[in-house]
C-alpha cells in the first residue's frame, strides 16, 4: 500500500483590499510575516522551505506540494530548525525569487481564512481557505470583497509569482 501525506483542499480568491482594521476585528485574528523560498524540484513537484514570523515567535517548515487537480493537492510538510532553513536556501531555484508577504488569519462561521497581501499589490490580494467539499463555497465576511475565483488560475499561485516579482521587491523585512 503506498503511502500519501494529506490532501489540501484550497479554494483562492482575488480580493479588493480590505480594512486591515476589520481584518483585526475578527475572530481569532492573527498576523504574520512570510519568506517563502521555492528549491529546485526537477520531478515537477512544488518544494518550498517558509519562514512564518508572528509577534512572538518564528516557525520554518519544508512543504512539498504534488498537484491532483487545480483544487486539491497532496501536501507533505513538517517543520524544520533554523539551521536546516538556512541550508536549504541555499538550494533556492535560481529562476525564482523569494515570495514575501503578510498573512492574516481569522475565523468566519467557522471557517479558516488566510489574506495574504503581497508588497507588489496596493488594490488586491489574494484570500485562501482549505475546505472539506472541493465544491463547497466558503462564507465570506462583509469586510472581504471578492473579484472573481482564482483556484484554477494557475498565474495566482506563489509558485508562478515567484516568476512574476519585480527585483526591487525580494528584500524580506526580517
Amino acid at each position: 500500500m503506498s503511502h500519501h501525506p494529506p490532501i489540501e483542499i484550497e479554494r483562492k480568491y482575488l480580493v479588493r483590499m480590505p480594512s486591515l482594521d476589520a481584518l483585526r476585528a475578527m475572530e481569532d485574528y492573527a498576523q504574520s510575516d512570510i519568506e517563502q523560498i521555492y528549491l529546485a524540484s526537477p520531478d515537477g513537484s512544488t518544494h518550498r522551505i517558509r519562514r512564518r514570523t508572528w509577534a512572538t515567535h518564528t516557525q520554518y517548515t519544508e512543504t512539498v506540494k504534488r498537484r491532483i487537480d487545480a483544487r486539491r493537492a497532496y501536501e507533505d510538510e513538517h517543520e524544520i530548525d533554523e539551521q536546516e532553513y538556512a541550508r536549504l536556501k541555499a538550494e533556492r531555484d535560481p529562476t525564482r525569487r523569494v515570495i514575501c508577504k503578510v498573512r492574516h488569519t481569522f475565523v468566519y462561521k467557522n471557517q479558516l481564512f488566510e489574506v495574504d497581501v503581497y508588497p507588489f499589490w496596493s488594490s488586491q490580494c489574494v484570500v485562501e481557505t482549505e475546505l472539506s467539499d472541493p465544491n463547497a463555497a466558503p462564507p465570506f465576511p462583509a469586510c472581504l470583497t471578492v473579484l472573481r475565483e482564482v483556484s484554477e488560475d494557475r498565474r495566482y499561485s506563489n509558485a508562478a509569482l515567484s516568476h512574476q516579482i519585480p527585483d526591487e521587491e525580494i528584500d524580506c523585512k526580517n
